[in-house]
């Protein structure tokens, strides 16, 4: 058995929200996947609904640029909502 877990998680500067949790690194990875392209898919809708040049646009765009990272040990972690994978150890 592994004496650890990876918790799926969405964080940012003032909220951390667990999404799943797993044995397997592979599986974690494999959620955080789908929950950042549901994420970029959100702003994605967001930015067809949205005038050109407002403010929430350019939000959007650069949100959808910094998901855009594949790597959860190189997405850059700023004060927006961010998902990343945290490894939690257990205990007995």
């Amino acid at each position: 058995m592994s004496d650890f877990v990876y918790l799926v998680m969405i964080g940012s500067a003032d909220d951390n929200q667990i999404v799943t949790i797993h044995k397997l690194y592979e599986n974690a990875l494999a959620t955080w996947h789908a929950v950042r392209i549901g994420m970029i898919w959100k702003h994605e809708a967001i930015l067809e609904l949205k005038d050109n040049s407002s403010y929430e646009v350019q939000h959007c765009e650069e949100e959808i640029k910094r998901l855009l990272c594949e790597d959860p040990e190189k997405i850059d972690f700023e004060w927006m909502p961010t998902p990343y994978i945290f490894k939690m150890g257990l205990k007995e």
